[in-house]
């Protein structure tokens, strides 16, 4: 149990809260997710969101998919200069989920765009996939 971060009410973190219906912004899908599924996450960033899929889903099987790549050509983005500046900061940010998520058979790491990283998957293999990557 935690407080609301709206109105500071105590609240279960993936229910709305019960005195001004605030959800946690993506929990309410996490909700809507089957538990003991195989899944994956496109775009990883710094893995937060993934350890929520680990909490809420406790998936068989959870892929995180992300190249940890610095991409200068876009600049107004996160990875492409408006939080990590060059790709020294990146490889330290794989390396940080990595260490997060060592021991967690549940967890494998594939460093690779999505594209790339389709090959792994048969068709129909996933049960579900959240999407966060490229917003471009």
């Amino acid at each position: 149990m935690t407080k609301c971060p709206k109105c500071g009410q105590p609240a279960v973190l993936i229910d709305p809260c019960p005195r001004c219906s605030y959800v946690k912004p993506r929990d309410f899908l996490l909700a809507m997710m089957p538990v003991g599924g195989v899944c994956a996450e496109i775009g990883v960033w710094r893995g937060n969101f993934s350890k929520r899929i680990l909490s809420v889903t406790q998936p068989s099987k959870l892929y995180l998919i992300d190249p940890w790549m610095f991409q200068p050509s876009f600049g107004d983005s996160a990875f492409g200069g408006t939080v990590v500046k060059n790709q020294t900061e990146m490889d330290r940010m794989h390396a940080d989920v990595a260490d997060a998520f060592r021991g967690d058979g549940r967890v494998e790491i594939i460093r690779a765009t999505s594209e790339a990283a389709l090959d792994v998957f048969a068709d129909g293999f996933l049960d579900w996939v959240y999407i966060d990557g490229n917003h471009h």
